[in-house]
C-alpha cells in the first residue's frame, strides 16, 4: 500500500473444341442512373458519421480535460477556436462548439463546488495514468481531501431536450457506474486510504457520486 500519489476472357471447351464468345459491343452512356434503393451504401454512410461523431466528442472531451487540468477557466476565444481547428472541427461548427466549451467552463468556475474541487492541495494528480491488470485507466482527477481518497471523472454530456435533470443524472450512473467503480476498487489496492468516487457533469455543475 502506497500513502502518497505518484497514454474474361472466358474460354468454352467441348471435347476440345474451343468455341469463342463474342463480347458485347461496349457503349458510352452519358449519364449513369443510380438505383433509389442504396440502403447499403445509406448504413455505411451512417456508420460513418456515427463513428466520426464518437472520435470528435471524444476529442472535444479531452480538450475540456486539458483546460481543467491546466487549470484554464477563461481561455480567450483564439485559444479556443485554435483548438477545435486543431482537432478537426468543421469550419460551419467552430462557433457553436466554442459557446458549448465556454458555457462549461462558466458553469465551472459558478459551480458552488468548484473550490473544493479544483483546491490548491498537498496531494493531488492530473490525468495520471495506471495499468491494472494489464489495462491502461486515465483517471481525470486524484485527491486527499481530510483522509479521503477521490475520485474523479469529468464527462462533458448534457440531457437530451427537456430530459429532467434526475432522468439525466440516473442516465450517467447507469452508464459509466461500472468503469467508476473499476477505479475505486484499482485505487483501494494501491492506496491506503479509503476511496470514493464520482462524475463530474459541469453541463448541469453537478457532481455525481457513484457508491456500491
Amino acid at each position: 500500500m502506497q500513502t502518497s500519489l505518484a497514454h474474361r476472357t472466358t474460354w468454352l471447351r467441348s471435347d476440345f473444341t474451343v468455341e469463342y464468345v463474342e463480347a458485347p459491343l461496349l457503349k458510352r452512356f452519358h449519364q449513369v442512373k443510380i438505383p433509389a434503393n442504396k440502403t447499403q451504401e445509406q448504413g455505411e454512410f451512417i456508420e460513418y458519421k456515427q463513428n466520426f461523431d464518437r472520435l470528435f466528442k471524444s476529442a472535444l472531451g479531452s480538450l475540456v480535460h486539458q483546460y481543467y487540468e491546466q487549470e484554464l477557466f477563461t481561455p480567450s476565444i483564439k485559444n479556443i477556436c485554435n483548438r477545435l481547428i486543431e482537432i478537426g472541427t468543421p469550419p460551419k461548427d467552430i462557433e457553436h462548439w466554442q459557446l458549448f466549451i465556454i458555457k462549461l467552463l462558466n458553469n465551472t468556475k459558478n459551480d458552488e463546488k468548484f473550490g473544493w474541487l479544483f483546491k490548491d492541495r498537498a496531494v493531488s494528480l492530473n490525468e495520471v495514468e495506471f495499468i491494472v491488470n494489464e489495462r491502461t485507466i486515465i483517471i481525470d482527477r486524484l485527491f486527499i481531501d481530510d483522509g479521503i481518497l477521490w475520485v474523479i471523472d469529468y464527462k462533458i454530456a448534457q440531457p437530451a431536450q427537456d430530459e429532467p435533470l434526475e432522468s439525466f443524472i440516473k442516465r450517467q450512473k447507469e452508464q459509466h457506474a461500472k468503469q467508476l467503480l473499476f477505479y475505486k476498487q484499482a485505487m483501494y489496492e494501491i492506496y491506503d486510504h479509503p476511496v470514493r468516487c464520482a462524475l463530474y457533469c459541469p453541463s448541469v455543475s453537478q457532481l455525481i457520486e457513484i457508491t456500491d
